[in-house]
């Protein structure tokens, strides 16, 4: 990164005109995201909008728009390119296959001068107060497609092109052509149903059912016991409910109830543990190795070595994350670990890669509630009630 930023630096400096800084950059953000992100995609350039005026390149829902060597450096030319884009990004997403708010979420900009980038993304109103974001200005310039809106598009920046800022950038880059990390879109492909889902849980389920291990007795025992405290000693209205669960994940029509929420239970939390890694390993940029990406590849000793890792927090821990797992119920699987659990966990971390970690940076009103949204598509609604949980 070092050296493309070198690179926009020699560009900008013989750069007369935007259009000079666009065909010598251009090029090198093919080039990069072609050979290290492995994204292959031909940008539209000019684009019309409906806004008089032509985008300068677009790559699926990301813009960027370049300007005059200096020209963010004049705060009242930065306000003028910020409302431009904004515009820009309004009428992309008027022909968005969503509508209103969530078409707005989707959408995204950035604009450079070779010196300095700015970048523009939707800001739901109802987390300006709950996590307020430290900007300079917030647009909101929506029309009547648009006039149930609450929110603006925020101005982040602008920054000096650095090998941080253009990081920002291809975080951006790589959403492209990934799932966003939404409950409804995780649900969708790791629910019940789903060959993921019925795959592992199945898995966990025949091994802590039909397997013997003291340590894992133990671990299954604790967890009861917190059970008990969390949802009360009496389930025998939950068991009612087993046939739905069951059906859901594929397990035995008389499955144990305690089993199988100890079983999807696991499932759950090996998901989470997955993205929170991939999702900590962006702070170190965005061509960081990727743990998800490497597991489908590892035999059966290579993967249990590494999931042994991450079970024990040393995923974590390289990035300066201590205790995070300390105490965990759900790394009993690695006791009785066989070729089926590891294929289980193969075809999950193959689903996952399918997903953009970089989501709750760039789209956080997709990432509130995540956890407990997820949990609620992953048991059934009448065991959750049953259970007194919501």
């Amino acid at each position: 990164m070092i050296d493309l930023v070198k690179k926009i630096s020699e560009i900008a400096s013989r750069a007369k005109t935007e259009e000079d800084l666009k065909m010598g950059v251009e090029p090198l953000i093919r080039d990069l995201l072609s050979k290290q992100i492995g994204i292959e995609i031909i940008p539209e350039y000019e684009l019309r909008t409906g806004f008089r005026g032509r985008r300068d390149a677009v790559y699926g829902h990301l813009t960027i728009e370049y300007k005059k060597p200096g020209e963010l450096s004049s705060e009242e030319k930065l306000n003028r390119a910020a409302e431009q884009l904004a515009r820009y990004l309004e009428d992309a997403a008027k022909y968005d296959e969503y509508k209103g708010e969530e078409a707005l979420k989707r959408v995204a900009g950035a604009c450079l001068d070779g010196e300095k980038i700015f970048f523009l993304r939707y800001w739901p109103a109802e987390l300006s107060h709950a996590r307020p974001l430290s900007t300079k200005k917030q647009l909101t310039l929506f029309d009547i497609d648009f006039e149930e809106v609450k929110g603006g598009f925020q101005l982040i920046g602008p920054y000096l092109i650095t090998p941080e800022s253009l990081d920002e950038l291809f975080r951006y880059m790589r959403a492209l052509l990934r799932k966003p990390l939404s409950p409804e879109a995780l649900a969708e492909e790791f629910g019940p149903g789903t060959e993921t889902a019925q795959k592992l849980v199945g898995s966990f389920y025949q091994s802590l059912t039909c397997k013997d291990s003291e340590a894992v007795k133990t671990l299954f025992d604790q967890w009861t016991r917190t059970f008990g405290v969390i949802y009360g000693e009496e389930t025998s209205q939950a068991e009612k409910d087993i046939p739905e669960l069951a059906k859901g994940y594929g397990l035995p029509k008389a499955a144990s109830l305690k089993h199988s929420l100890f079983a999807v239970h696991t499932y759950f939390a090996l998901i989470m543990k997955l993205i929170a890694v991939e999702v900590v390993s962006l702070q170190q940029g965005s061509f960081s190795p990727s743990l998800i990406s490497q597991l489908p590849a590892k035999n059966s000793a290579e993967l249990k070595n590494q999931m042994a890792d991450l079970e024990n927090g040393g995923a974590f821990s390289s990035y300066g994350i201590v205790n995070f797992l300390e105490g965990d119920f759900f790394r009993w699987y690695l006791n009785l670990w066989d070729e089926d659990i590891a294929g289980s966990i193969r075809l999950l971390a193959t689903k996952l890669s399918d997903f953009e970690p970089t989501t709750p940076v760039l789209r956080p009103g997709e990432a509130r509630d995540l956890l407990k949204k997820l949990y609620q598509y992953l048991v059934p609604k009448k065991l959750r009630h049953d259970l007194g949980f919501p």
